[in-house]
C-alpha cells in the first residue's frame, strides 16, 4: 500500500455513548462518511472467514451483527443469498473482537469500533486510483483511550504517540482526582495490524486452497 494522503484527523472524540435505540452524533457521521457501496481491494469474504479473523465462534458473530452499530457499517451485499464482506467490514469487525478480549465490555467495544472505523474512512489514501486503507492507518502508534462520564457512559478518544498522547493521558490522570476515577488506555496501532494480518491469512489460505 502507498499512502498518498496524510492523516485527516489525529484524533476523534465520540459524544456521550447513548443506547443505540438513538443514533449518537458518530453514528450519524458514519452513514454521511461510509466508503463506497461494495468497497474493498480483496474477494468478499463469507460469515466463516470472517468469524475467522475476530477469532470466535460463528454463531457469536452473527449475534453481533444484529446489532446497530454493526448494522451502520453493513457494505457487501448478499451473493446467491449469503451475506459476504468487505475488507472495511471485516477490520471493523476484527477490531471489536480485540476490544472485547479487553474486559470493558461491548458497549465501549462498540464504542472503539465505531471511533475506529470513522478514523478509517478519514484516512483512504488513492492506491492505483482506487480509495484505500492509508499506510498511516497501520503504521501509526495509535492507542484508545476509554473512560466513563459522570452519568456512567462511555467516552473514547484516539490519540497518537507523541505530544498529543502525553497531553491527553495527563488530562485522563488528573481527572482521576476529581470525578472520574478510574480510565482505560488500549493499543489500537496494534489492533489494527493483527486484525489486518489475520484478513491477509484467510485471502491467501483462500488462494492457496490451505
Amino acid at each position: 500500500m502507498n499512502d498518498t494522503n496524510s492523516a485527516v484527523n489525529k484524533s476523534v472524540v465520540l459524544s456521550p455513548v447513548c443506547a443505540y435505540g438513538e443514533h449518537t452524533t458518530l453514528l450519524d457521521d458514519l452513514l454521511m462518511t461510509r466508503p463506497p457501496e461494495g468497497h474493498g481491494r480483496y474477494r468478499p469474504m463469507t460469515v466463516g472467514e470472517i468469524a475467522r479473523i475476530a477469532d470466535v465462534p460463528r454463531e457469536t458473530l452473527r449475534t453481533w451483527l444484529r446489532s446497530e452499530a454493526f448494522d451502520t457499517l453493513r457494505q457487501a451485499k448478499r451473493e446467491g443469498g449469503w451475506r459476504r464482506f468487505t475488507d472495511f467490514e471485516a477490520i471493523t469487525i476484527g477490531v471489536y473482537a480485540r476490544l472485547l478480549k479487553c474486559d470493558l465490555g461491548h458497549d465501549a467495544a462498540e464504542a472503539g469500533m465505531l471511533i475506529s472505523a470513522k478514523m478509517l474512512m478519514d484516512e483512504w489514501a488513492n492506491v492505483e486510483g482506487v480509495p484505500y486503507f492509508s499506510d498511516t492507518t497501520f503504521m501509526s502508534d495509535r492507542f484508545l483511550f476509554f473512560w466513563r462520564n459522570e452519568e456512567g457512559q462511555w467516552r473514547a478518544k484516539i490519540e497518537i504517540m507523541g505530544e498529543a498522547f502525553n497531553a491527553e493521558m495527563n488530562e485522563r490522570i488528573n481527572d482521576t482526582y476529581a470525578d472520574v476515577s478510574a480510565f482505560s488506555v488500549i493499543n489500537l496501532g496494534v489492533i489494527l495490524r493483527q486484525t489486518f494480518l489475520s484478513l491477509l491469512e484467510v485471502q491467501v489460505e483462500k488462494e492457496t486452497g490451505e
